[in-house]
């Protein structure tokens, strides 16, 4: 018996929350797609890394903010997230992008994994051209250096 059924729908995404499993579903490169997680169990875990992107989301706006999390709970959530969301950045050793998307902000997250599932958050930018801008990968991977070294 359902007693409590949220729907909520973003874009193409359709999520049903009930007690303790969600239901996504979203279409993709003309294909449907249907998740069902539980949320007590998490694929990945996402951390931050000193205080690199811990800067740029408190400088966000209250909606952004809330964007952001709900994207870090998809991440954590998926099995296998769509690259809408999470990609791999070409020509970089295991550097990611974290991609969110509220009304005209666009911002990227870069991270990186470290035994597998757990994603660290290096730095974030607010996304103003089609190019990721060469400055902003360097930071990440001068990040995520900084992290290797003193684990």
């Amino acid at each position: 018996m359902i007693s409590k059924l949220k729907i909520s729908k973003k874009k193409n995404l359709l999520f049903f929350f009930h007690s303790n499993i969600s239901f996504f579903s979203f279409t993709l490169e003309k294909h449907y797609y249907i998740y069902n997680v539980d949320k007590n169990q998490k694929h990945r875990k996402i951390v931050f890394f000193k205080s690199y992107f811990q800067y740029f989301f408190d400088q966000q706006s209250t909606k952004l903010k809330a964007k952001i999390v709900w994207t870090f709970n998809l991440i954590e959530e998926l099995l296998r997230v769509p690259e809408t969301y999470l990609k791999h950045i070409e020509n970089t050793d295991g550097l990611y992008e974290i991609r969110v998307q509220q009304g005209n902000n666009i911002i990227r997250i870069f991270c990186f994994f470290d035994q597998g599932q757990l994603v660290i958050l290096a730095n974030g930018f607010n996304k103003k051209t089609q190019k990721t801008p060469k400055k902003e990968i360097d930071l990440a991977l001068k990040i995520k250096t900084e992290y290797e070294n003193e684990k």
